[in-house]
Protein backbone atom coordinates (compact mmCIF):
# COMPACT_ATOMS: atom_id res chain seq x y z
CA UNK A 1 0.00 0.00 0.00
CA UNK A 2 2.89 2.33 0.65
CA UNK A 3 4.00 1.94 -3.07
CA UNK A 4 1.05 1.29 -4.84
CA UNK A 5 -1.89 3.47 -3.08
CA UNK A 6 -4.27 1.06 -2.29
CA UNK A 7 -5.16 1.31 1.05
CA UNK A 8 -9.37 0.85 1.17
CA UNK A 9 -11.14 -0.74 -1.40
CA UNK A 10 -13.79 -2.25 0.70
CA UNK A 11 -15.29 1.79 0.70
CA UNK A 12 -15.91 4.22 -1.74
CA UNK A 13 -14.12 7.62 -1.60
CA UNK A 14 -15.03 10.97 -2.82
CA UNK A 15 -12.77 11.61 -5.96
CA UNK A 16 -13.80 15.40 -6.07
CA UNK A 17 -15.91 14.12 -9.32
CA UNK A 18 -17.79 11.39 -7.74
CA UNK A 19 -17.38 8.49 -5.44
CA UNK A 20 -14.95 5.77 -6.44
CA UNK A 21 -13.44 2.71 -5.37
CA UNK A 22 -9.70 2.34 -4.89
CA UNK A 23 -7.99 0.94 -8.17
CA UNK A 24 -4.49 -0.35 -8.86
CA UNK A 25 -2.42 1.60 -10.87
CA UNK A 26 -2.19 0.74 -14.39
CA UNK A 27 1.95 1.50 -13.46
CA UNK A 28 2.12 -0.91 -10.85
CA UNK A 29 3.55 -3.92 -11.53
CA UNK A 30 2.13 -7.31 -11.16
CA UNK A 31 3.39 -10.71 -11.21
CA UNK A 32 0.99 -11.88 -13.37
CA UNK A 33 2.15 -9.52 -15.97
CA UNK A 34 5.55 -10.04 -15.43
CA UNK A 35 5.08 -14.24 -15.92
CA UNK A 36 2.46 -13.55 -18.52
CA UNK A 37 4.87 -11.35 -20.37
CA UNK A 38 7.59 -13.99 -19.98
CA UNK A 39 5.40 -16.81 -21.79
CA UNK A 40 3.48 -17.68 -19.11
CA UNK A 41 -0.28 -18.54 -19.39
CA UNK A 42 -1.88 -16.88 -16.46
CA UNK A 43 -5.00 -18.14 -14.88
CA UNK A 44 -6.68 -16.52 -11.53
CA UNK A 45 -9.56 -17.88 -9.63
CA UNK A 46 -10.75 -16.22 -6.49
CA UNK A 47 -13.55 -16.56 -4.06
CA UNK A 48 -12.57 -13.50 -2.23
CA UNK A 49 -14.89 -10.18 -3.84
CA UNK A 50 -12.27 -7.68 -3.02
CA UNK A 51 -9.97 -8.75 -5.47
CA UNK A 52 -11.53 -8.35 -8.58
CA UNK A 53 -11.50 -7.00 -12.18
CA UNK A 54 -12.84 -3.67 -10.60
CA UNK A 55 -10.19 -2.96 -8.31
CA UNK A 56 -7.17 -3.82 -11.26
CA UNK A 57 -6.25 -7.22 -9.90
CA UNK A 58 -7.23 -9.09 -12.72
CA UNK A 59 -4.31 -7.08 -15.17
CA UNK A 60 -2.19 -9.97 -16.28
CA UNK A 61 -4.07 -12.95 -16.03
CA UNK A 62 -5.53 -14.59 -18.92
CA UNK A 63 -8.32 -15.79 -17.35
CA UNK A 64 -10.00 -14.42 -13.76
CA UNK A 65 -13.14 -15.86 -12.79
CA UNK A 66 -14.60 -15.31 -9.27
CA UNK A 67 -16.54 -18.28 -7.77
CA UNK A 68 -18.32 -18.30 -3.99
CA UNK A 69 -17.93 -22.17 -3.30
CA UNK A 70 -14.75 -23.58 -3.01
CA UNK A 71 -16.07 -26.58 -5.23
CA UNK A 72 -16.65 -24.54 -7.98
CA UNK A 73 -13.66 -22.45 -7.98
CA UNK A 74 -11.31 -25.95 -8.06
CA UNK A 75 -13.24 -27.60 -10.54
CA UNK A 76 -13.05 -24.29 -12.71
CA UNK A 77 -9.08 -24.25 -12.10
CA UNK A 78 -9.10 -27.70 -12.91
CA UNK A 79 -10.82 -27.59 -15.84
CA UNK A 80 -8.23 -24.53 -16.75
CA UNK A 81 -5.05 -26.68 -16.04
CA UNK A 82 -6.35 -29.91 -18.19
CA UNK A 83 -7.69 -27.34 -21.21
CA UNK A 84 -4.01 -25.65 -21.35
CA UNK A 85 -1.05 -26.12 -23.88
CA UNK A 86 2.73 -27.42 -22.67
CA UNK A 87 3.63 -23.74 -22.06
CA UNK A 88 4.85 -22.63 -18.45
CA UNK A 89 1.88 -21.39 -16.12
CA UNK A 90 0.94 -19.65 -13.19
CA UNK A 91 -1.89 -19.86 -11.08
CA UNK A 92 -3.47 -18.34 -8.36
CA UNK A 93 -6.23 -19.24 -6.35
CA UNK A 94 -7.34 -17.35 -3.78
CA UNK A 95 -9.99 -19.37 -1.21
CA UNK A 96 -11.61 -18.34 1.79
CA UNK A 97 -12.27 -21.58 3.56
CA UNK A 98 -10.34 -20.98 6.58
CA UNK A 99 -11.90 -17.49 7.28
CA UNK A 100 -14.16 -16.17 9.43
CA UNK A 101 -17.07 -17.44 10.95
CA UNK A 102 -15.73 -20.38 10.50
CA UNK A 103 -18.48 -22.86 9.30
CA UNK A 104 -17.59 -26.01 9.85
CA UNK A 105 -19.47 -29.26 11.33
CA UNK A 106 -20.11 -29.07 15.05
CA UNK A 107 -18.55 -32.47 15.30
CA UNK A 108 -14.80 -31.63 13.76
CA UNK A 109 -15.15 -28.73 15.75
CA UNK A 110 -15.28 -30.67 18.78
CA UNK A 111 -13.09 -32.91 17.79
CA UNK A 112 -10.42 -29.80 17.77
CA UNK A 113 -11.79 -28.96 21.07
CA UNK A 114 -10.75 -32.04 22.81
CA UNK A 115 -7.34 -32.12 21.14
CA UNK A 116 -3.90 -31.69 22.93
CA UNK A 117 -2.40 -29.49 20.53
CA UNK A 118 -4.44 -26.39 21.00
CA UNK A 119 -2.89 -23.93 23.97
CA UNK A 120 -5.03 -23.43 26.17
CA UNK A 121 -4.74 -19.58 26.88
CA UNK A 122 -6.38 -17.07 28.81
CA UNK A 123 -10.76 -16.60 28.50
CA UNK A 124 -11.54 -13.02 26.92
CA UNK A 125 -12.76 -10.61 28.93
CA UNK A 126 -16.60 -9.50 28.13
CA UNK A 127 -15.44 -6.26 26.88
CA UNK A 128 -12.64 -8.14 24.67
CA UNK A 129 -15.83 -10.26 23.27
CA UNK A 130 -18.16 -7.33 22.25
CA UNK A 131 -15.62 -6.24 20.14
CA UNK A 132 -15.54 -9.30 17.88
CA UNK A 133 -17.16 -7.97 14.64
CA UNK A 134 -20.80 -9.63 14.47
CA UNK A 135 -19.88 -12.04 11.55
CA UNK A 136 -17.19 -13.90 13.52
CA UNK A 137 -20.39 -14.46 16.17
CA UNK A 138 -23.05 -15.37 13.59
CA UNK A 139 -22.38 -19.04 14.17
CA UNK A 140 -24.85 -21.69 16.50
CA UNK A 141 -21.81 -22.89 18.27
CA UNK A 142 -19.55 -22.69 19.87
CA UNK A 143 -21.87 -22.97 23.28
CA UNK A 144 -22.62 -19.61 25.27
CA UNK A 145 -20.82 -20.92 27.84
CA UNK A 146 -17.33 -21.51 25.64
CA UNK A 147 -17.98 -17.96 23.93
CA UNK A 148 -15.25 -16.34 26.24
CA UNK A 149 -12.92 -19.18 25.73
CA UNK A 150 -9.70 -18.71 23.75
CA UNK A 151 -9.58 -22.13 23.42
CA UNK A 152 -13.06 -22.47 21.87
CA UNK A 153 -12.53 -19.76 19.34
CA UNK A 154 -8.81 -21.42 18.43
CA UNK A 155 -10.42 -24.29 18.35
CA UNK A 156 -12.97 -23.34 15.55
CA UNK A 157 -9.94 -21.70 13.56
CA UNK A 158 -8.32 -25.11 13.70
CA UNK A 159 -11.40 -26.64 12.22
CA UNK A 160 -11.54 -25.16 9.30
CA UNK A 161 -7.92 -25.21 8.52
CA UNK A 162 -8.98 -29.18 8.56
CA UNK A 163 -11.60 -28.98 7.25
CA UNK A 164 -10.37 -27.01 4.04
CA UNK A 165 -7.41 -29.27 4.39
CA UNK A 166 -9.54 -32.11 3.56
CA UNK A 167 -11.39 -30.44 0.18
CA UNK A 168 -8.12 -29.09 -1.33
CA UNK A 169 -6.00 -32.53 -0.63
CA UNK A 170 -7.26 -33.69 -4.84
CA UNK A 171 -6.34 -30.70 -5.99
CA UNK A 172 -2.84 -31.06 -4.75
CA UNK A 173 -2.54 -34.47 -5.30
CA UNK A 174 -3.47 -33.46 -9.45
CA UNK A 175 -0.96 -30.94 -9.60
Amino acid sequence: PSVHGISSIDKEIWTGSGYETEVLPEEAPTLAKSLQGNGYETAAFVANRWISPRHGFSRGFDVFEHHEETDDLLAAATAWIGGRSEKPFFLYLHLMDAHGPYEVPHGVFESMLDSSDLREGDRLRERDYERIPPYLKRIPWPRDAQRLSLRAWRAKYAAAVKVFDRRIRSFLNML
